[in-house]
């Protein structure tokens, strides 16, 4: 816990004119790392310690489509899905960049207006702000990871921005 205690106390002296009070300083963590300060997970929904075979945690439901979120926070989200065939999500966008992981199955990918094919074992990325959706041409599981760029998140000054304001030479 030293190594946060470290961070907090940085981010106070370098960012001391943007930070009132001490209790300020939680607005450049999100709630998730406080959290896992004060000994909470930071990944749900999956058990700690242990393999396991991503395509097995989440099932085909007939005309549905089934989501287990493991990560959620305003930098990162990470969701695995479970599409049955014809199932999809309309046309929208996101304020991240987003890896669509393809577990199992195929799916049609629309970004940008252009169309594609993403089967087993492949990859997309969809950039941030453009529209996209997603149609199961088969059954199909994906894990879909969002970032979002940490400047973003609402705060001015945190150590792994790249605008970090840096020590005087």
């Amino acid at each position: 816990m030293k190594g946060e205690a470290n961070v907090r106390a940085f981010c106070l002296r370098v960012c001391k004119k943007n930070i009132a009070e001490e209790r300020s300083v939680k607005s450049f963590f999100p709630a998730e790392v406080e959290g896992k300060m004060n000994g909470k997970d930071l990944i749900k929904n999956i058990p700690f310690s242990e393999p396991h075979v991503l395509a097995g945690l989440v099932d085909y439901q007939k005309g549905r489509v089934i989501s287990r979120t493991f990560v959620e926070n305003n930098a990162l989200s990470m969701t695995l899905f479970a599409f049955d065939q014809g199932e999809g999500l309309s046309t929208r966008t996101t304020s991240g960049d987003a890896m669509v992981q393809v577990v199992d199955g195929e799916v049609a990918l629309t970004i940008g207006g252009k169309e594609m094919i993403a089967k087993s074992g492949e990859v997309v990325v969809m950039p941030a702000d453009v529209p996209h959706s997603v149609n199961a041409v088969k059954p199909f599981k994906m894990l879909l990871t969002i970032v979002k760029n940490p400047m973003d998140r609402g705060t001015k000054c945190l150590p792994f921005s790249p605008k970090w304001p840096q020590k005087a030479a």
